[in-house]
């Protein structure tokens, strides 16, 4: 694999030097390099990383089985592989959980992506749905939209209020794991 830097494309060659095809097209986004400089295989030649100048990042491709790709991505960079990394699309190196709705107990979720903790605490309570309610008036300190909703939605609102509050409970639906910080971007 050649970094074809002035054409913005990946080329590869087979041992003996003859050309097996070419990959990518100029822009910043999926499939596009902006002046790919540099190339690596994984030590088991199933994932290829591109670096990519112009837009400032790494970019990995799948060569062989997904599930083998899988278990050696660290899409956050912070050194935990996402196949054990609680939170695996923003960075916490230290795999903090302090636990998840009403609980202190860790569930797994790491604290940099609990959906639901809208104050910033690392915990799901009642704090979370008086910050949104709080918020939603227009007064008190500011929320972690990122964080706070626990329906889908990009910001908080009052739906999250309700199913925060039935999920203290104990009733359902239940807090879904769907806030920015939880899936993949």
């Amino acid at each position: 694999y050649v970094a074809d830097t002035d054409n913005d494309r990946i080329q590869q060659f087979d041992p003996n030097g003859v050309f097996m095809g070419k990959t990518g097209v100029a822009g910043n986004f999926v499939g596009g390099f902006l002046q790919p400089v540099g190339v690596a295989l994984s030590p088991d030649s199933s994932l290829l990383h591109v670096v990519d100048r112009a837009s400032h990042k790494v970019v990995s491709f799948c060569l062989g089985d997904m599930a083998v790709c899988t278990a050696q991505m660290d899409f956050d960079s912070d050194t935990k592989l996402d196949a054990v990394d609680n939170c695996p699309f923003v960075a916490n190196p230290l795999q903090l959980d302090a636990g998840g709705i009403g609980t202190v107990v860790a569930d797994g979720i790491g604290d940099e992506c609990q959906c639901g903790d809208a104050s910033g605490d690392h915990k799901v309570d009642a704090l979370d749905i008086a910050a949104i309610r709080i918020d939603l008036v227009g007064g008190g300190a500011p929320v972690s939209p990122p964080l706070c909703s626990v329906t889908g939605a990009t910001e908080c609102d009052l739906l999250d209020v309700v199913v925060l509050e039935r999920g203290l409970a104990l009733l359902g639906p239940g807090i879904q794991q769907v806030c920015a910080p939880a899936i993949r971007p």
